[in-house]
């Protein structure tokens, strides 16, 4: 049963493909909907795209842990889908890179509605491709078809790259899920049929045809050394896959239709995330301990200064942290200035209740972060557009005599996908900026530095 479910390899009518992978998307339906129960937020079920894409609900809402828990069910039931979906294509005599669409939440249930719907898809399989040369030494055929996988795979990576950042501007399920699969396809493909590489050489040679485009991205100047560090564990995942995929086709399919229906999919995924683009909001809070009176926090947050320690790594690598601020006037309308690493950001009070609470309105936000790369400008979109804060509260509570707990409380919205996978990273770098700047307000307060 366990090979049936999890195994790349054998095939499946659409009798069998139905009960096996219906139940598999289903569960990760019914532990959202267990959680969203006991936390008393049944309201997220009827938010549009719930019933395609459940485990992104839990974002923002659930315990990290839980959340964690979806996300280790979400790659779990991908994985058997992925499977089984394999299986059934392979039956149904169709392009087996068409499997990519299953790894994406979204389009899950449709695939698996469609092809349990549908018959035959295509012609009958082919054989298993034979070397290109047997004339020449088998060294040399498998090293000229490892570099043309690989140039084939590059191509399409760091074209597909630039089509998704710079022309449909999304930075999501197409860039950094479909986009490496089918390099992994189509480069695993082309290599695999030109002779007999395993399974794991496709999948060394999808690995590094993705890592090269990474370096072909960095020296165009369309992304930063930053931004790809923190893809870098998701893609090469993917990759990995997607070389294994082309494996399978290159085995059982001849033709090109294998890298030409890889290559027709993504803008039909792109097209479909600036029809429906990511957005995630969630609400984060910190609290700290002050040896002090609430008059004394009160003064050291509408009296912020410089923030003079140095952040820990990797802030001080380019990701975006707080140095200083300062507002200008009193009371409900009056404009702070909070500087940062990578820019300035503007906010407007909205609750001033010395004392007690302090909030405002988040009018402009800095980038998120400042890309290393040999050049002086990366041109890259999501360094400004893609994570901004909508607000942020300041709470000052008494605990006892001469202590009190001062709370920030702030709300992000973050447009990147797969969120379940950016979201826990923003979420660190939130907190870690949120503790040093409540230890700054700390420590202003127990000195009377903000007197």
């Amino acid at each position: 049963m366990l090979r049936f479910l999890f195994s790349f390899n054998g095939q499946i009518d659409r009798r069998q493909y139905l009960p096996a992978a219906l139940p598999a998307f289903l569960a990760q339906t019914v532990y959202v909907l267990a959680v969203l129960v006991s936390l008393q937020r049944t309201d997220e079920v009827f938010k549009p795209g719930f019933i395609f894409n459940p485990v992104r609900s839990l974002i923002g809402i659930a315990s990290n842990e839980v959340t964690l828990g979806g996300l280790a069910l979400l790659i779990l039931s991908t994985w058997i889908i992925l499977a089984l979906t394999l299986k059934r294509l392979r039956h149904a005599g169709a392009s087996l890179s068409l499997a990519a669409l299953a790894i994406m939440p979204m389009l899950q249930l449709p695939v698996i509605l469609v092809l349990a719907a549908r018959g035959r898809l295509g012609g009958q399989a082919g054989l298993r491709p034979q070397v290109d040369d047997p004339d020449r030494g088998e060294d040399d055929v498998k090293l000229r078809a490892m570099l043309v996988g690989a140039i084939a795979g590059v191509t399409f990576c760091v074209g597909a790259s630039v089509l998704a950042t710079l022309a449909f501007r999304t930075y999501g399920w197409g860039v950094f899920v479909v986009t490496p699969v089918l390099t992994g396809i189509i480069a695993g493909y082309i290599a695999r049929r030109r002779t007999d590489f395993s399974a794991m050489d496709t999948a060394g040679i999808a690995v590094s045809s993705v890592f090269i485009s990474g370096l072909a991205l960095l020296g165009l100047a369309i992304e930063g050394i930053i931004c790809l560090a923190m893809s870098v564990p998701l893609m090469m995942a993917l990759a990995v896959i997607g070389g294994w995929i082309g494996h399978a086709a290159a085995v059982t399919m001849g033709g090109p239709r294998t890298t030409l229906s890889a290559m027709a999919m993504l803008p039909i995924v792109m097209l479909v995330e600036v029809v429906l683009p990511p957005e995630s909001r969630f609400v984060s809070s910190e609290s700290i301990e002050v040896a002090a009176s609430a008059d004394d926090v009160w003064r050291s947050i509408t009296n912020m200064g410089v923030i003079d320690d140095p952040p820990a790594a990797p802030f001080g690598w380019g990701l975006a942290y707080p140095i200083a601020g300062e507002i200008d006037g009193e009371g409900v309308g009056a404009i702070r200035r909070g500087v940062f690493s990578t820019g300035e950001a503007f906010e407007q009070v909205t609750v001033w209740d010395p004392g007690r609470e302090l909030t405002f309105d988040v009018l402009s936000n800095p980038p998120a972060l400042k890309e290393l790369s040999p050049y002086e400008h990366v041109h890259a979109p999501h360094l400004a557009e893609y994570f901004t804060t909508a607000y942020a509260k300041f709470t000052i509570t008494p605990v006892a005599e001469g202590r009190v707990r001062l709370t920030l409380e702030t709300a992000h919205e973050l447009n990147l996908e797969p969120a379940v996978y950016w979201a826990p990273i923003a979420q660190w770098a939130i907190q870690a900026n949120k503790i040093r700047v409540l230890e700054h307000f700390a420590r202003l307060a127990e000195t009377g530095a903000g007197n």
